[in-house]
């Protein structure tokens, strides 16, 4: 990335290093299309007066569009250079314009009208012109029409307006030299524009600051700097940028973590509340299970109640994993597991009309705690089931496998399957954040992550895949570390 110093000190011009000519009668050329870039004021007013001094001599005509400053700057400085500007005036030689009049005529709704311009500007190098009373006069032009608009931040009129000039010398015979004051390119912003604005031009004469190189040498070695300091700003801007999104990410995660200590209180608050009422549940459904006179089928229902009471108790506390879960990993069936959590839903299930078909591998077993791994397939069924139309169907298959990641760990993998409506890519980019819904409704934008969550304080990883439209659907697939067992799966059962 080059900054406009740099680029103007790379097209110096070989003649004589500063991008420019001696300034002779021969400096100039009929449609020739120059800009200086100036740092003192007294710098411009000179390059103006070498390109007006010629022409004049010669008997021909020069146009100034400058501000009132410039054009009173000009006529006094026009006696250091010894060009009669007054005289060439009362003759008609010197057509002096307010550039902020002329301006305003060229412009509709903000940007240099051809028309307007053609005309203004093609009517004063033709009256020039007669006055010189020459077939082919020599005409030099100074504008300033262009700096104004670049100052007032106008930058894609200051260039339109420079190809316009441009269309303009193609058609009559003069030349042109537009003048910009080199601190109105400061910012990093500009340097494209700036590029643009020296494309438009035959030749770019540098501010006066070049001129103190001395040498040639002295030039190649400044131009090095240049180039030098400029990569340092280009690493420098790499570096800020990268430091720019690190601290982004440092926000977002801040925000996050702020979000998840206040869900925190809140289901530390939430677990104290419901404590006392699920302990009067959990007791009469034990006065229940001791009852002799039950059945025996009664009994068996109570006894899933009992083990869902409990885990609604550790739910209520592990929420958003504010809490030191008391109990131990053990090794867990992976089938028995999975199948308790099918049979709370089975009436779910038959109220939607959704089949279960079920491929299970043989004495697949996990390490990992009873209620965390029952929270993760029942956040992944209920999701199944609601994603899913009626008469659809879940897909459950438990596998032999290896950590997709480093394909070296043995585990098992369980997939959930669904036929349901699909997740749109944009939406599958957010699913595994924390308050991140698509039922909001009924949502907490909790599950999925609370799920990922506990799957990889395990060791273990999950990832999805899923479309809409024709044939939608979504699978889930989860890996989680385990003991290989090499036995033939079990038949495909509905």
């Amino acid at each position: 990335m080059r900054g406009p110093a740099l680029d103007v000190a790379l097209s110096l011009d070989a003649s004589d290093g500063l991008g420019r000519q001696p300034r002779t009668s021969q400096s100039l050329h009929s449609h020739a299309h120059l800009v200086q870039f100036y740092e003192n004021e007294s710098v411009l007013l000179d390059a103006v007066m070498s390109t007006f001094a010629p022409a004049l001599a010669a008997g021909g005509a020069a146009i100034a569009i400058a501000t009132k400053a410039h054009l009173e700057a000009l006529a006094q400085h026009s006696a250091i250079w010894d060009v009669p500007l007054a005289a060439a005036a009362r003759q008609g030689r010197y057509i002096a314009l307010d550039a902020e009049e002329t301006l305003a005529a060229c412009l509709a709704d903000g940007q240099p009208h051809e028309e307007r311009f053609k005309t203004l500007i093609g009517a004063a190098i033709a009256r020039a012109a007669f006055a010189t009373g020459k077939k082919k006069p020599r005409i030099a032009a100074f504008g300033e029409m262009v700096a104004r608009l670049w100052a007032d931040g106008n930058t894609d009129a200051a260039i339109r307006m420079e190809r316009l000039w441009n269309g303009l010398l193609a058609s009559h015979s003069f030349s042109l030299l537009c003048a910009y004051a080199l601190a109105g390119f400061e910012k990093e912003s500009q340097d494209r524009r700036f590029q643009l604005i020296c494309a438009e031009h035959a030749r770019m004469i540098p501010a006066e600051s070049s001129t103190a190189l001395p040498s040639a040498a002295s030039r190649r070695r400044t131009i090095s700097l240049l180039q030098q300091k400029a990569a340092r700003v280009e690493a420098l801007t790499i570096e800020n940028e990268n430091l720019t999104r690190r601290l982004n990410s440092a926000q977002a995660a801040l925000l996050e973590a702020e979000k998840l200590a206040a869900a925190g209180r809140l289901a530390s608050s939430v677990a104290h509340e419901i404590n006392n009422p699920l302990e009067a549940v959990a007791n009469f459904i034990y006065l229940a299970r001791t009852n002799e006179d039950i059945p025996e089928q009664v009994r068996k229902q109570l006894e899933i109640a009992d083990r869902e009471i409990w885990r609604v108790a550790q739910i209520a506390q592990q929420t958003l994993g504010f809490y030191r879960n008391s109990s131990e990993a053990a090794w867990l069936d992976v089938n028995e597991v999975l199948e308790s959590v099918l049979t709370i839903y089975e009436r779910k299930m038959r109220a939607r009309q959704l089949q279960v078909h079920r491929r299970l591998g043989r004495g697949l077993r996990v390490r990992a705690r009873l209620g965390e791994l029952k929270q993760v397939l029942s956040n992944l069924i209920v999701n199944a089931i609601e994603a899913s139309a009626g008469s659809g169907g879940i897909w459950v298959r438990t596998a032999n496998a290896r950590d997709w990641k480093n394909g070296e760990a043995s585990g098992v993998r369980i997939v959930i399957a669904d036929n349901g409506c699909g997740i749109d890519a944009e939406t599958g980019s957010h699913i595994f954040e924390p308050f991140f819904t698509t039922k909001p409704a009924m949502g907490t934008g909790i599950g999925l992550w609370v799920t990922k969550s506990l799957i990889e304080k395990e060791g273990g990883h999950i990832r999805f895949r899923s479309r809409k439209g024709e044939k939608p659907g979504t699978v889930m697939s989860v890996f989680l570390p385990g003991v290989e067992v090499k036995e033939a799966p079990l038949p495909v059962a509905a």
